[in-house]
């Protein structure tokens, strides 16, 4: 029987050992982490299906396009399926201006009813505006989506292990292949210091009159986000900045800013303050290596570095890295890559 084991439980690491097990349903699959749902940085997420070019800088264009296409299929399916509301997805207009011309990025010819705001709209955001779009994006709610796909993964045989990994020879002569998903943790597991954090801070606000989302495309930039429960406020991007602290200072600071920008939001009540660091690697790493641990091999796929682009990528690399699996499987340890 195949072995394999999935390192780390956020949401890049729950949609791969998913799709492990519809590609090898009598595979032994192993999911084994540290934190879980609510202890991620993926359940603080917004999760608006927007991915970024310039936030994954080194990916080849066409591979984002994929790895976007793949995403937008599987989860605007769920947002157009019944489970809708059990996965935590849902269809949302977003609005979204800036000072600069930023470009419709390589999901708008995916998203629905994708098109660019004229000069009059995007003022009526602010005259310090010059460039803007709308679109309808998929909203994917990690309080909701990464419990959802942690029973699938389980209801099919899936395995749980809550502890740290603190090296991959762990893993020599007990699997078959190893998938790599420990986002900022590979910067300690593998010593990759191209994995940086990027620091966010965000609110969860009740405001249910609020049913369309909005970003202020500058600098650290202001996002507001309807879900079912809450609309989540946003927020900053602190490059190096390793704490996870709330600083309750900033919480104001960020939603005054954004009261400023969208005044519909005053009168919102606060309800959670959260922050969490997001694991940025330029380019995003989703590659197959063989490693040689006291002179044994040992098959690894890594899938980790999202960024801001972790829930909205999250299912295209994984299909990505399945690929990358089966071909490891099916080729003699040996051999070099």
């Amino acid at each position: 029987m195949t072995k394999i084991v999935v390192i780390g439980a956020g949401v890049v690491g729950l949609s791969a050992a998913v799709q492990l097990q519809e590609k090898y349903p009598n595979a032994d699959i192993t999911l084994v982490a540290d934190k879980f749902a609510k202890e991620t940085t993926s359940n603080g997420a917004a999760g608006i299906y927007r991915p970024t070019m310039h936030h994954s800088a080194g990916n080849d264009l066409q591979q984002m396009r994929q790895w976007s296409k793949d995403s937008w299929d599987f989860l605007h399916g769920l947002a157009r399926s019944a489970g809708a509301a059990e996965s935590g997805n849902q269809l949302v207009t977003l609005f979204n201006v800036s000072k600069d011309y930023v470009g419709p990025g390589v999901y708008s010819e995916f998203c629905l009813d994708y098109r660019e705001l004229t000069l009059d709209q995007v003022h009526t955001w602010g005259t310090q505006f010059n460039h803007g779009y709308t679109a309808t994006v998929v909203i994917t709610q990690c309080i909701r989506y990464l419990p959802w796909l942690m029973i699938r993964f389980k209801e099919k045989g899936g395995k749980v292990e809550k502890r740290r990994v603190d090296s991959f020879d762990e893993f020599t002569g007990k699997y078959d292949i190893v998938v790599n998903c420990t986002g900022f943790g590979s910067r300690k597991l593998l010593g990759d210091m191209k994995v940086y954090p990027v620091r966010g801070q965000i609110l969860q606000v009740s405001a249910p009159w609020i049913k369309h989302a909005v970003y202020e495309n500058s600098g650290d930039g202001t996002y507001i986000i309807p879900c079912t429960d809450y609309v989540v406020v946003g927020g900053c991007r602190e490059v190096n900045n390793f704490s996870t602290d709330v600083n309750e200072k900033q919480s104001e600071e960020i939603f005054e800013k954004a009261c400023r920008f969208y005044p519909p939001l005053r009168g919102a009540k606060i309800i959670r303050s959260w922050a969490g660091l997001r694991p940025y690697r330029e380019p995003i790493r989703v590659e197959k290596e063989i490693m040689n641990i006291g002179g044994q091999k040992l098959k690894v796929v890594h899938n980790y570095g999202h960024g801001g682009n972790g829930v909205c990528l999250s299912w295209g690399t994984s299909v990505n890295a399945v690929k990358m699996v089966d071909e490891l499987l099916n080729q003699p340890i040996q051999s070099n890559l």
